[in-house]
């Protein structure tokens, strides 16, 4: 029963008669699909300059990658706003972040 000066009930509305409205309905995820849903969002970097998607696991364990395929880790980070993954220096000289994937040589 409703008293004066109560707030309305926000399930119910005249159009309805005072019926609650039904609950949307909701299908729960798999436990499979939450870890594909993460592991997409963790290890998978945009690629900044032209914003596909970079994978092949996080920065770092491409760093690693290209360690043991003879590149070099330098001191200096990638310049693009928000990267900030160490560069790396392939066979050719030319400096890469594995992070956004840009090529800065």
């Amino acid at each position: 029963q409703a008293f004066v000066g109560d707030p309305p009930n926000p399930v119910s509305s005249p159009a309805t008669s005072g019926r609650p409205s039904p609950a949307p309905q909701v299908t729960p995820r798999t436990g499979g699909e939450i870890h594909e849903e993460l592991r997409t969002r963790l290890y998978e970097t945009p690629d900044i300059s032209t914003g596909k998607r970079v994978t092949g696991g996080t920065p770092s364990s491409r760093i690693a990658e290209k360690l043991l395929h003879g590149w070099t880790l330098l001191g200096d980070s990638c310049p693009t706003p928000g990267c900030h993954v160490p560069l790396m220096r392939d066979g050719k000289q030319r400096r890469h972040c594995v992070g956004c994937g840009v090529w800065l040589d």
